[in-house]
């Protein structure tokens, strides 16, 4: 009876709220110190999914194409919440919801999946946007100047899975508002089960080997941020050191900081950087 109540809900939330997507679209040390400063503007696409979503592999390749169309341009959040991230026996059982992710989830609306926010600007009235409309959105955002520039220096001590980092950022045009920033982490190549129904993407109605990139694992500050500064007036430069200890779930060889700036009165990303940990 559990087993036909478990497959009862898989169909229920399958033909609910998961949009089609439409085409077209080192050597390692006990200690490890990185600095990236890439003075260059990207674009965070920030992606609405869950492993029970059929569509939201579709959405996937489409972000993940526009990395490749666009290099060392784009970061990817995958941000799994909503009831397409619920956990359902036997094959889903892998809990990759966050308390970051559930607020952003609630805070901007998210109602159906597979959906996404581009630097958070808005189209037509909303910031959520069909994946059928990143491409455009990334190529607008990636000809605009530069305003905020951020450079990330990192150690990390495979001993203790301790992790500090160093963020300057340089503001190169004046805000009215303040600026938050906001540092993440996200993982990489985690293998586990997620619904399709796209035989171009694995096999239906299940890939038991998906390989799941770009996954939001936690926070490093609040979700919403620590101010830069109130007033930012060009040429002004900011320095902010944190600490923070890696949870033993997390593979420490496929884990990314990620640090994007934000105005807060409009909520558009300015600049985003990540990288690996170590």
């Amino acid at each position: 009876m559990k087993k036909i109540l478990s497959l009862i809900f898989l169909v229920i939330i399958a033909l609910a709220g998961c949009d089609k997507v439409e085409p077209p679209y080192t050597q390692q040390n006990t200690n490890t110190d990185t600095t990236i400063n890439n003075k260059v503007k990207r674009v965070l696409i920030e992606e609405f999914t869950g492993h029970l979503c059929p569509n939201c592999p579709e959405a996937s390749h489409i972000a993940e194409n526009l990395q490749q169309l666009y290099p060392g341009k784009i970061t990817i959040i995958a941000i799994h919440s909503g009831n397409f991230a619920n956990l359902v026996s036997p094959n889903y059982m892998t809990d990759f919801r966050t308390e970051e992710g559930n607020i952003l989830n609630t805070s901007f609306g998210v109602s159906t999946y597979p959906s996404g926010m581009v630097d958070r600007v808005q189209l037509l009235g909303s910031q959520l946007i069909s994946p059928n409309e990143w491409g455009s959105i990334v190529n607008d955002r990636l000809s605009e100047q530069l305003t905020v520039n951020i450079s990330i220096t990192t150690q990390y001590n495979e001993l203790n899975r301790n992790f500090n980092c160093t963020i300057n950022t340089d503001i190169l045009s004046p805000f009215d508002s303040p600026l938050m920033l906001v540092a993440l982490f996200t993982e990489d190549s985690i293998i586990d089960y997620q619904k399709n129904n796209n035989p171009l993407y694995g096999s239906t109605p299940d890939i038991p080997d998906y390989v799941h990139n770009h996954v939001l694992r936690g926070s490093i500050t609040n979700i919403w941020g620590d101010t830069i500064c109130a007033n930012c007036l060009a040429n002004d430069s900011y320095e902010k050191t944190y600490n923070y200890t890696l949870s033993n779930e997390w593979d420490e060889d496929n884990v990314n900081i990620v640090v994007y700036c934000y105005d807060a009165e409009t909520q558009e990303i300015r600049q985003v950087i990540e990288q690996r940990i170590r």
